[in-house]
């Protein structure tokens, strides 16, 4: 592997944890209770700011890869908690 291949390697690492990461904080919680826990939310935030910032870093090298949360996603994990 190439060193730009190994650090887009690295980037998308970096925004699957996240991911997993603010996943694991909302399961079992209602909307409501999330709502209300700004610990919670603070911690949800950070990871979304940590994908945005793999995203930026790597740049072009990451052709093709979207980062959108829409609304109904969250509705959908508000409603499964």
């Amino acid at each position: 592997m190439t060193r730009r291949e190994l650090r887009q390697a690295d980037y998308l690492s970096h925004m699957l944890d996240a991911i997993s990461l603010a996943q694991s904080y909302v399961e079992g919680i209602s909307k409501t209770d999330f709502l209300h826990d700004k610990r919670t939310q603070q911690a949800v935030i950070l990871n979304i700011m940590v994908i945005g910032e793999a995203r930026h870093q790597a740049g072009r090298r990451i052709s093709g890869i979207r980062f959108r949360i829409s609304a109904s996603t969250m509705e959908k994990y508000a409603r499964n908690a």
